[in-house]
């Protein structure tokens, strides 16, 4: 019997040092890891839970044809849902690249984020092409 084929992660070096100061300072990771389990329900080719709404995942748009990246809240135990970063991760077949991430507690900008996720999209590959 074939397994399902499931959803494989990748983190931009620039990201996975964020992330673990970020952990080291909060709750050690484990929101990160729940955020995973939540994402591979999410994004399970075959039968997906759709466990995330869109008011905690949504799609980043005006990046190009061919580049799926979405934005989505890592709850973290003993922050506010305000304060929890809002993780950026690039999605491209059954593979989820985590590029980025702002919290509130930072003042995050948007703008700047998106900015950032295009920055490390381009280094990760550098054939791809945004819109306009």
């Amino acid at each position: 019997m074939e397994s399902d084929p499931c959803l494989s992660f990748l983190e931009h070096p620039t990201f996975s040092k964020e992330i673990e100061k970020f952990n080291g300072k909060h709750d050690g990771g484990i929101g990160f890891r729940h955020l995973k389990t939540l994402l591979e329900k999410q994004f399970r080719p075959v039968n997906p839970e759709l466990s995330l709404s869109p008011k905690v995942l949504r799609r980043v748009d005006r990046l190009g044809a061919n580049v799926e990246v979405y934005k989505v809240i890592m709850p973290v135990k003993g922050l506010r849902s305000g304060q929890c970063p809002r993780v950026c991760f690039r999605l491209a077949g059954n593979l989820a690249t985590f590029l980025a991430f702002g919290s509130h507690i930072e003042n995050y900008k948007d703008s700047e984020l998106k900015d950032l996720v295009k920055r490390r999209i381009f280094e990760l590959d550098p054939d791809v092409v945004f819109g306009s």
